[in-house]
């Protein structure tokens, strides 16, 4: 059984590699290394998300604030995955754990 915590706060930044108009879908799950448990996406900050779409210039910095469910308490490290409205993925891989529940992540295309 899992006990949960508090919510999960994720500062996230993405690099751009090119131009394009920037969108996230509103799915994003934490997935724990050591169990089936996933934590879904509450809230962002930030960013648009579906409607809305940025242009971007290619290198332009994208930051922005997820706000996820609890993860079980005997989560030590996890994985962030993000899908685009392009249906691309971003991700975050073996995020260590912290107390606070509070992460500032780089993230990366994922290639699945």
């Amino acid at each position: 059984m899992f006990k949960e915590q508090r919510a999960v706060v994720v500062h996230c930044s993405f690099t751009l590699e090119e131009d394009c108009h920037f969108q996230l879908s509103s799915k994003a799950t934490i997935s724990d290394h050591d169990s089936q448990h996933k934590s879904q996406m509450l809230y962002m900050e930030g960013i648009g998300v579906t409607s809305n779409s940025h242009f971007s210039v290619k290198g332009q910095v994208m930051q922005f604030t997820l706000y996820f469910e609890p993860l079980a308490t005997d989560c030590k490290v996890f994985t962030i995955h993000i899908t685009m409205q392009d249906q691309q993925y971003l991700a975050a891989v073996d995020v260590p754990r912290r107390l606070n529940d509070v992460y500032r992540v780089e993230l990366e295309v994922a290639p699945f």
